[in-house]
């Protein structure tokens, strides 16, 4: 008899969550993608509605974004991935639907704006980043309410997720004993006058 294990989740990735409200998670995203600097990151959400609204604020603000629902037909869900592999977008917002399949080259941020409910969507979502040897970066946008799953993540996949905030543009852990749990390509960022 052979018994097939669960899928182990990569070591390559760290895991980290954010607490806001859920009115907040579009700008709590915008801060985040401006202070994690990601190469390439898709942005989870749960509906096609929510996709577009976020890609809208996003690009309002200036971030190159592409947006991928399963409404879009096969030339708009073409010209998404074109964007995203041509490098004229570095943010991807899926909804799980149009999610399916999607094999993108460089992924190093995954950010999780609607919580999956389920581990294993979990653990399918956050398999985007660090492929082929690569780190990987993985951060869900979560209500109080939305906490419990944090252990839930944490016993049935095996992972350590770290409570991270923002603060002057900086992604810091919460507990400072897990200083650099997250950490942030420093080399992309440009530096600030003074430090």
């Amino acid at each position: 008899m052979i018994r097939a294990a669960a899928t182990p989740v990569n070591a390559n990735i760290e895991h980290g969550y954010i607490v806001c409200e859920e009115r907040d998670k579009p700008d709590v995203l915008r801060q985040l993608l401006h202070a994690m600097m990601p190469a390439q990151a898709i942005v989870f959400v749960h509906r096609n509605e929510k996709a577009e609204v976020i890609a809208s604020r996003l690009a309002y603000h200036k971030i190159p974004v592409a947006d991928l629902h399963g409404a879009f037909n096969k030339e708009e869900r073409k010209k998404a991935m074109d964007a995203i592999r041509d490098g004229s977008a570095r943010v991807l917002i899926a909804s799980d639907v149009a999610a399916r399949g999607l094999d993108i080259k460089g992924v190093t941020h995954i950010f999780n704006v609607d919580v999956p409910t389920e581990s294993k969507a979990y653990l399918h979502r956050v398999g985007r980043t660090a492929r082929a040897g690569a780190k990987g970066v993985a951060v869900t946008l979560m209500t109080e309410q939305e906490m419990r799953l944090v252990d839930r993540y944490e016993s049935e996949l095996g992972i350590k997720m770290m409570r991270v905030r923002l603060r002057e543009g900086e992604v810091l852990p919460v507990d400072e004993q897990t200083a650099g749990a997250i950490r942030v390509d420093r080399e992309r960022r440009p530096r600030k006058e003074g430090r």
